[in-house]
């Protein structure tokens, strides 16, 4: 299938709410590429339409090692965002297929924030961080991508927010709002997740069998709006009790007591470069 001067290829690179990504050819100039796009039962959707060029218009001009590139909007027969291809795996595939090493886990901990709190530099709030939306390149560059929920704007975002059940903040999951320190609050989670090989609050296979999957899902949102999770060194000691400190903190309750983004930039990009 032709999209422009891209030949779309059949391999599917990601699925989500927002629309598909496949891997793409520019026939001009032989560059690999993805695409974003809507499957063909959305492809009528006014509000996602509008929610894919909203995704370009907001992405478009970030330029940053660690946030996706997006190239072009192709807007004939469909609407197709044209983004930088990378070679490699989600962090939730890239934890699961990997043996635990600190250091290359210290690294990606460090570029996720960088990506992070360049968006928040910019005055722009994610909105869905999970482990889903940071690729890692085969040479261990981290991306942070998918902008589907992201806006502009230091407000906080109310009714409508989007967002990942088990990555979800407390104020996000009874408010529906989102700010910086929802995106701190879901880096945390997305972290642990990959430190502890498990969300904070899971909705792990064996409680969907036993309670069905809206029972689960009531489960985890309530446990995430009133208990503490367990520490990750409780699962992984080999994780030092200093990330473990920031992390934790990451997912603290009351937003007011979680870091700022750029408190958690200087804590393990800035202090780790001296």
């Amino acid at each position: 299938m032709r999209i422009g001067k891209y030949e779309l290829s059949l391999e599917t690179l990601g699925r989500g709410g927002m629309g598909i990504v496949r891997k793409a050819l520019d026939i001009k100039s032989n560059e690999v590429v993805a695409i974003k796009h809507l499957p063909p039962h959305m492809s009528g959707d006014r509000s996602k339409i509008r929610a894919l060029k909203r995704e370009y218009r907001l992405a478009k001009r970030f330029d940053n090692e660690n946030v996706i590139k997006i190239h072009d909007i192709i807007t004939r027969n469909g609407v197709y965002l044209i983004m930088e291809y990378v070679d490699g795996m989600d962090l939730r595939k890239f934890t699961k297929s990997q043996e635990f090493n600190i250091e290359k886990s210290t690294d990606i901990i460090r570029q996720c924030i960088e990506g992070l709190y360049y968006l928040h530099s910019h005055n722009v709030i994610h909105g869905d961080v999970k482990p889903q939306n940071f690729l890692i390149s085969k040479d261990g560059k981290v991306k942070i991508t998918d902008f589907g929920f992201s806006r502009a704007g230091g407000r906080k975002r109310s009714k409508g927010a989007g967002g990942t059940i088990e990555y979800m903040s407390p104020e996000q999951i009874i408010y529906g709002k989102t700010d910086e320190k929802t995106d701190v609050y879901s880096y945390g989670a997305t972290i642990y997740s990959h430190l502890a090989e498990d969300p904070p609050f899971s909705m792990a296979e064996d409680i969907q069998m036993l309670t069905g999957k809206s029972a689960a899902y009531g489960e985890v949102l309530l446990r995430q709006v009133k208990e503490k999770p367990r520490g990750i060194r409780e699962m992984n000691s080999a994780v030092p009790p200093v990330v473990e400190r920031v992390i934790m903190s990451c997912l603290e309750k009351e937003p007011e007591n979680r870091p700022s983004s750029s408190d958690l930039y200087y804590e393990l990009v800035i202090m780790a470069q001296r």
